[in-house]
């Protein structure tokens, strides 16, 4: 997994697989965009405007785009199997609310608005399975 922060496109880039393998993309918000492979599973999130979406602290582990070149790092990415949902979480801290947009995609917030966590429910039928199994081996 890698991930990276545009500080002049102000965007957030999160592949749960290499970079470089989309075939399409979407929209869920005007802010938010999944990248999907050629069985339509995402492998990627984007996320624009990410210092108005994301808490300062998420923003702060990530590294800033170098040339052509995404720095792995360690985000907060969960599979639980047994539930058959992926969280990829921003930021400690409670949750003040929760609101799905997309069928089993869920974003939750903090109470100033900002997105601490995507969670992806069923995960088996919304993520790539390679993405699931690399973050398996982790």
């Amino acid at each position: 997994m890698r991930a990276s922060y545009d500080t002049q496109a102000d965007a957030g880039s999160i592949w749960l697989v290499d970079p470089g393998v989309s075939v399409d993309s979407g929209s869920v918000l005007d802010d938010l965009v999944f990248d999907y492979d050629a069985d339509d599973r995402i492998i990627g999130i984007e996320i624009l405007n990410a210092s108005v979406h994301l808490p300062g602290e998420a923003l702060e582990g990530i590294p800033e785009i170098e040339g052509d070149t995404m720095e792995p790092m360690v985000l907060n990415v969960r599979h639980t199997a047994d539930v058959d949902a992926l969280e990829v979480r921003f930021a400690d801290g409670a949750r003040a609310e929760g609101k799905e947009v997309s069928p089993g995609v869920m974003l939750a917030y903090d109470s100033a608005g900002h997105i601490v966590a995507i969670e992806f429910k069923p995960a088996s039928k919304l993520i790539s399975p390679r993405a699931l199994k690399e973050l398996a081996r982790k």
